[in-house]
């Protein structure tokens, strides 16, 4: 067992590196700049004005009218629209557009009211009249949420089909990025929760899987083809700051139990303050008192206290215990890069750009985090369950008795003092002496005596062996102990010694032993709810076993 499942965690770690190499070359082979596939593609970002004149950017649009309302236009000529799309992404936003004064698109989706008011990234491809001369285009709007996550994204004049393909061209990396990880994420708490023996172990690998989980989970609803394919962009946004909201909490928990520091107050401390925050979201969100876009900061102070504990919790940590536990250059690596993404993207939040991703640093952060702490995760179960299993096979050696395969007298031992713990129930001790081994020793050799010896566990497991609620043990050098439990241990006795002795003289036709092998038996039940000592029906029955030997010896012939 222990070297199948060794080498089913050698090949999963294969798998694993394999993956993830082709995923770095995935990311780079598409990752295509914009329009370097269309030469008709023409950027429509430059030229908006407000009514008043003033220059907008559809980037970062303004809603100051009373009425939360505002318009942005751009004179454009036939020659410019040259009987393409106007191609766009629109953010939590509501919007008509006018070709002069003739409305050819208007979008108002309906919003759920759990998700908030964050509808998500829609992606549009408006076909625009044909016309001559120039016309001013027009774009009505009304912002749904304040801040950089309501804007107009990408703005191109290029025909919709292949629009949209860039688009999966430029982003088919990410997505493929983002969903292997949830994907790794995914085997790591399987393997955490099925294979592996140690429960801070367990309490480990499932916390760093359900933390790979979350960041795959946060970075997928960032990349557009996620927009191109869904139908529900809203419940993405809504998935996107869920992960954020429960995201420091695995994070913490992988820590504390890789550095032995379950028990650390601050943990608990830190643990809660995500709590109260995940609690605060969900109530302002289902009784509508505030979107979660607004308790975003909160969530970022959440992370931000995160990543204060690990910093603490591995800077004190590393410095008692890094003789003790060379994983942690590993741990050290691939937190520090993580955290240093982690504030990437917090920053990148707060200083808008036309290039805005919310989750640019994180998704490089998680592809090397990934990386590493992958490999050492697996390293670190293989060398788990290698320890366990070696535990375990000297745990059996200690009760098995390595010539018959039986129990030896440490397991009999065990089984005799839970006997004597039990205040119910009904057992059958059967003792059993091998005849005549000494002389088998004296005139044949030690060889043909443990012959005789293991020709008697096989009769005893092929008789006794067979019944569901006995077990069989080898207490001495000639001496073997049965234990049968249940009501019905005596008829069970019965009819497995029958089938015993017939198995002994099938073993002397058969074989043709040079001393015809023969076992002495004796039997006494024990009755727990009289409070009898299991050791004076031990006696008992070895009392049993001897007369019955003596029996045997008055019948056999001389064998010397």
């Amino acid at each position: 067992m222990e070297i199948i499942m060794n080498k089913f965690l050698t090949g999963l770690n294969l798998v694993i590196l394999s993956i993830v190499i082709i995923l770095i070359g995935l990311v780079f082979v598409f990752r295509i700049p914009n329009g370097s596939l269309d030469s008709t593609s023409s950027d429509f970002s430059d030229g908006w004005y407000y009514d008043d004149g003033t220059p907008a950017d559809p980037g970062r649009p303004s809603a100051s009218s009373a009425d939360g309302w505002a318009t942005i236009s751009r004179e454009t000529d036939s020659s410019e629209i040259r009987d393409a799309d106007l191609c766009f992404t629109a953010n939590n936003m509501y919007f008509e557009i006018f070709l002069d004064n003739e409305k050819i698109y208007s979008f108002t989706p309906e919003l759920i009211p759990l998700y908030g008011d964050c509808h998500g990234t829609y992606i549009h491809t408006v076909s625009i009249p044909a016309f001559e001369g120039r016309k001013t285009l027009s774009i009505r709007y009304k912002t749904l949420i304040t801040g950089s996550w309501t804007n107009f994204r990408n703005m191109k004049i290029e025909d919709g089909t292949e629009y949209l393909h860039q688009l999966l061209r430029e982003n088919f990396g990410k997505f493929l990025l983002s969903y292997s990880s949830l994907f790794l994420g995914i085997i790591l708490i399987v393997c955490g929760l099925f294979m592996t023996r140690n429960m801070l172990k367990t309490v480990e690998t499932v916390a760093l899987g359900t933390m790979i989980v979350l960041l795959a989970c946060y970075t997928h609803t960032n990349t557009a083809i996620v927009s191109v394919i869904s139908s529900d962009p809203a419940i993405l946004r809504l998935i996107e700051h869920m992960a954020l909201v429960f995201l420091p909490a695995p994070a913490m928990i992988f820590a504390a139990a890789f550095t032995d520091s379950l028990n650390s107050k601050l943990l608990r401390i830190t643990l809660a303050a995500v709590g109260i925050n995940a609690i605060t979201v969900t109530v302002c969100m289902v009784f509508r008192i505030c979107d979660f876009h607004y308790l975003l900061p909160i969530t970022h102070m959440t992370i931000a206290a995160g990543m204060v504990f690990l910093v603490i919790l591995f800077a004190h940590d590393l410095s008692i215990k890094k003789k003790r536990n060379p994983g942690y250059k590993y741990l050290a690596v691939a937190f520090g890069i993580l955290v240093i993404s982690g504030i990437g993207d917090l920053l990148s939040y707060y200083i808008p750009s036309k290039s805005y991703d919310s989750a640019a640093s994180s998704r490089c952060g998680l592809l090397i985090f990934t990386l590493i702490l992958l490999w050492y995760e697996i390293i670190s179960l293989a060398e788990v369950n290698r320890k366990s299993a070696a535990g375990e096979v000297m745990n059996r050696l200690a009760h098995i008795d390595t010539l018959t395969g039986l129990g030896n007298r440490t397991s009999f031992d065990e089984s005799e003092r839970r006997l004597s713990e039990q205040s119910s129930g009904k057992c059958a001790i059967v003792q059993l002496d091998v005849n005549y081994l000494k002389q088998v020793n004296d005139n044949y050799g030690h060889i043909e005596g443990d012959r005789h010896l293991c020709a008697t566990a096989d009769c005893m497991k092929t008789s006794f062996g067979t019944l569901d609620n006995a077990e069989c043990f080898r207490t001495g050098g000639d001496e073997f102990v049965v234990i049968i439990y249940g009501n019905d241990a005596i008829k069970d006795y019965d009819k497995a010694i029958r089938l015993f002795n017939g198995q002994i003289q099938k073993y002397n036709s058969s074989s043709k032993p040079q001393i015809p092998l023969s076992v002495a038996c004796g039997m006494a039940e024990l009755d727990c709810s009289l409070g009898t000592d299991p050791h004076v029906i031990e006696k008992l029955a070895d009392e049993r076993m001897y007369e019955n030997k003596q029996l045997l010896k008055q019948d056999s012939l001389t064998l010397i």
